[in-house]
């Protein structure tokens, strides 16, 4: 049995009389301005009370710290979930300025954790502003995606039950960034149950549909519902990560001239003076095209000019999955070449592109990545593909200094 909203604030404003009832006055707003924030440290502590005007001397942390609703948590401190809810309501304002307090905090303090800090900013700006806390959780995400740093996706994903949603379009954007990012790190059942919430029919949940089909090795569906997400594609740089999911597809069937052709519209698109981790990918892409066509020559120009695209940008912002990919590449080409004299073309030779042999071959922005690359009995792992073409000690070096970061 549901309680109503009133019921719930009276059980809450009961809960936050009992567990205040030991709390001197003097410590009272210290312990409701650090409600607000998830964990706290004495640094923050001290900022909450220089800019709420409590005492947050080292004996006022010590004795805040002391209580029993107060826990460790790592080297910080957190109040107790049910205490946080309850004093939100019970003292809104105070709370409220505590959250202003530690969004400011959080953009204007340098951190040696910069992400953590964009985290933290991100909630309490969300607790003062919704609308506002959507939209920097989804660039925060989309971020994450674009530069490959899966690294990053679990704490956003982690972060989202303490968002307050304002409107449906906004729950089913951040369930399309959470769903590809769990793609991306593999856990196939969530995303799958994100995929369940979304609209079956619209070309994006199409298109996280057939990136999951190709994570999970099913080509078969991943090819048909990646043709209905690119029919329902619209014109422009909207149509990207549809072009690249088909294109790579023909990779991986042997539709060499088909993914060429997707290639060639996708780079149209990005233009000459577009995103350069975006040229690069495209060109990345086609250079694999061209090499299992059997054109290595034209495969090498094209890793040429997808080095060229990331060199525009300081390396601190290459996309470190295209940049692997291009160092793969490359050891795999100048294999080629060695061989050439025996070979009549990488398919002769035995290469076959694999899926999970080339790592960040997914499209981005708003593209959803697929998951670390895992050897299984159905696909070449990159060490065994590395292993067999041999590289030479230069490529082999960059692809591993590449693929460690």
């Amino acid at each position: 049995m549901f309680v109503s909203n009133d019921e719930l604030g009276a059980k809450e404003r009961e809960l936050a009389a009992r567990l205040m009832q030991w709390v001197s006055s003097d410590l009272e707003q210290a312990i409701v301005a650090v409600s607000a924030a998830r964990a706290f440290d004495q640094e923050l502590f001290s900022r909450l009370g220089a800019d709420l005007g409590f005492p947050a001397g080292a004996e006022a942390f010590r004795q805040v710290t002391s209580f029993s609703f107060v826990s460790p948590r790592g080297e910080r401190w957190a109040i107790h979930l049910l205490l946080r809810r309850a004093l939100r309501r019970v003292a809104p304002d105070v709370v409220a300025r505590a959250h202003r307090a530690l969004a400011d905090y959080y953009r204007t303090v340098p951190h040696a954790d910069a992400f953590s800090a964009r985290l933290e900013r991100i909630y309490h700006e969300a607790r003062l502003d919704p609308a506002a806390g959507v939209r920097m959780w989804r660039d925060e995400m989309r971020a994450a995606l674009d530069q490959s740093r899966y690294d990053r996706c679990r704490p956003l994903i982690t972060l989202m039950p303490d968002i307050e949603v304002p409107s449906e379009p906004d729950a089913e954007a951040m369930a399309y960034l959470a769903a590809g990012a769990e793609i991306a790190l593999g856990d196939h059942g969530e995303a799958q149950r994100l995929l369940d919430s979304l609209p079956a029919e619209a070309p994006y949940a199409l298109l996280l549909r057939a990136n999951l089909a190709f994570a999970r090795s099913d080509f078969a569906a991943a090819q048909s519902l990646s043709e209905q997400a690119l029919a329902k594609a619209g014109p422009g740089p909207a149509r990207l990560p549809f072009l690249f999911r088909a294109a790579e597809l023909c990779l991986f069937l042997g539709r060499f001239e088909e993914g060429r052709r997707w290639c060639e519209e996708g780079l149209a698109i990005v233009g000459d003076d577009g995103d350069a981790n975006e040229s690069a990918r495209w060109h990345a892409l086609l250079a694999r095209l061209n090499f299992f066509g059997g054109d290595i020559e034209t495969a090498k120009s094209e890793l040429a000019q997808a080095q060229r695209a990331l060199d525009t940008l300081p390396e601190e912002s290459w996309d470190k999955s295209v940049e692997a990919v291009i160092r793969v590449n490359e050891a795999v080409v100048a294999e080629a070449e060695i061989s050439a004299t025996t070979c009549s073309s990488p398919r002769s030779c035995g290469v076959r592109p694999r899926h999970r042999s080339w790592p960040g071959t997914w499209m981005r922005p708003s593209a959803w990545p697929r998951p670390p690359s895992r050897a299984s009995s159905g696909a070449v792992s990159l060490t065994t593909l590395l292993t067999a073409s041999s590289p030479s000690p230069e490529c082999g070096r960059r692809a591993v200094i590449a693929l460690e970061g």
